[in-house]
């Protein structure tokens, strides 16, 4: 269940109910009607204990080319659908007799529709809003990277009303607490956004006092349907001869196992599925069709033996409902980093160890290279691949990711509420890259 009552798209903050309440309160508008009444909200955005007005508070709409902006109090929700549906979906092959073949579930792009009211102290103020409203709704065109334009951006949401106890104002701003920290619990976000209906302006009214409120409709598309809970680092630095404690905090968390000096060990040959009927070869039935092709990719060759490291995800990261995907950062520090293997395995007895069953992997993924300062990224959450360069340049790398066999990858998810194992496999002769693990929750 999602809370209406802040939005912020690429950056930048599009809905947020406490700033237009106090805002509307402290002009004497008598006409306004507050619906959340969270005081919460702005201490864990870390802008302050309250509101005050929007010059004093520099509300993101405020222009100082524009007076009529000052007078201009935000955007407040009416309705907001799309957000909690899923769009999970399946085509249904139906057989000539009873019955038929259901595909395979895929989750398609997600439609999210805003009605809202725009409020202000004047005609001028809220025509301005709208006119902000448009111009937000684009994305930060300013300075967003050309990755992030073409693909969309993120739209950021709380699944519900943020609480905390308030500080008094003596001690507001003592040392060492980050109010921001608290709001991680709520934080959400929909990726590959892109706002393509509206704002529309459905109708205008005048209050007594000179008062306006404009309602507008707006909708966006989401790219990644996936609702994408705030990110959890795990490991940090492993296999960095410079970091003794590869974990994100420092600590070594219960049920958490690494190894860094890892063994040597040979390939295990896996079971292949096959999807070609049997046939009798004396009498066939009918000449079978083709083997689909497969093509490479990559110059790649496996080494004879390789040299596995691991570590483990412990079960209190993975939900028992829901899932959470990996993040996944490969550095490259000292030298390239060619054919490297990350394998996922489920522990539900928490013993840490896969060789009773080695081919029980839930995720194979070869990376065939990664230059030398540069580092390579697969992020779960967006399900996108790729490197970035010493000076922060990001360039897609889909073609250096792929399984064992020479085929595309799948993105692991975690679930089920038990551990998991994370095998870290080189050449014998490789200088190990360093390797950075995080985790999303993800709603589907």
């Amino acid at each position: 269940m999602a809370w209406n009552g802040w939005f912020e798209y690429d950056g930048n903050e599009v809905i947020n109910v406490t700033r237009t309440e106090t805002y509307a309160k402290n002009a004497g508008a008598g006409w306004f009607r507050p619906a959340f009444e969270n005081d919460a909200l702005p201490y864990m955005l870390g802008d302050g204990l309250r509101y005050a007005s929007a010059l004093i508070d520099e509300a993101p709409w405020v222009d100082d080319n524009r007076p009529e902006s000052i007078d201009f109090w935000g955007v407040y929700p009416l309705e907001i659908t799309g957000l909690e549906d899923s769009t999970r979906g399946s085509t249904v092959v139906e057989s000539l007799i009873d019955g038929g073949t259901p595909g395979r579930i895929r989750h398609a792009t997600k439609t999210i529709v805003f009605n809202c009211v725009l409020i202000g102290a004047n005609e001028a103020a809220v025509s301005y809003g709208v006119t902000w409203l448009r111009q937000a709704l684009l994305g930060g065109a300013c300075g967003t990277p050309v990755y992030a334009a073409c693909n969309g951006a993120d739209l950021c949401f709380l699944s519900s009303s943020p609480d905390m106890e308030l500080p008094t104002d003596a001690d507001a701003y003592r040392p060492g607490f980050d109010p921001e920290e608290c709001l991680l619990q709520y934080q959400r976000q929909f990726r590959k956004v892109i706002f393509n209906t509206g704002p529309t302006v459905t109708s205008k009214r005048e209050t007594n006092d000179g008062g306006a409120v404009w309602t507008v409709t707006f909708s966006c598309v989401a790219g990644n349907p996936f609702e994408i809970g705030a990110e959890v680092p795990i490991i940090k630095g492993f296999l960095d001869p410079e970091v003794v404690i590869p974990w994100a905090n420092g600590v070594e968390p219960d049920g958490g196992m690494i190894d860094l000096n890892g063994n040597i060990f040979e390939e295990t040959d896996c079971a292949t599925a096959t999807y070609q009927p049997i046939y009798d070869p004396l009498y066939p039935a009918m000449v079978p069709p083709p083997e689909p092709p497969s093509v490479p990719l990559g110059n790649y060759s496996p080494p004879l033996n390789w040299q596995r490291r691991q570590f483990t995800i412990p079960k209190q990261f993975v939900p028992g409902w829901g899932e959470v995907v990996p993040k996944i950062d490969v550095h490259a520090i000292e030298d390239d980093a060619r054919t490297l293997r990350l394998r996922f395995y489920a522990d539900p007895f928490d013993v840490g160890d896969i060789s009773d069953d080695p081919c029980a992997y839930c995720g194979d993924i070869v990376i065939s290279y990664v230059p030398v300062d540069h580092t390579l990224t697969l992020d779960g959450s967006d399900q996108t691949v790729y490197i970035t360069a010493p000076g922060g340049q990001r360039q897609r790398a889909d073609s250096l990711v792929f399984k064992t066999n020479g085929t595309p990858f799948e993105w692991p998810a975690l679930s089920c509420g038990f551990g998991y194992i994370v095998t870290v496999d080189l050449p014998q002769t490789q200088i190990p890259p360093v390797i950075d693990l995080s985790l999303f929750p993800r709603t589907v």
